[in-house]
């Protein structure tokens, strides 16, 4: 069996467009919210997305392992 190195599809970017951000905000929902159990007052349930006043004043980055975002990190 021959092993591919992770890192060969994994990208870094900094979230820019809405759209970028929109799938952050859904990992977050994804795991804050749904795997772990918090933030349930907070969250945007309709659009299951969770986020924070201060994000508009961060600088996001997120990563991608085949075009899915995997993390995500915030600079405030």
């Amino acid at each position: 069996m021959s092993e591919r190195p992770i890192t060969s599809n994994l990208q870094i970017r900094v979230a820019g467009t809405e759209e970028e951000k929109r799938a952050v905000y859904r990992l977050r929902y994804d795991i804050y919210v749904e795997e772990m159990g918090r933030y349930q007052t907070v969250a945007d349930h309709k659009n299951r997305m969770l986020y924070e006043d201060v994000d508009e004043q961060s600088r996001i980055s997120y990563a991608t392992l085949d075009g899915e975002v995997v993390a995500t990190g915030r600079l405030t």
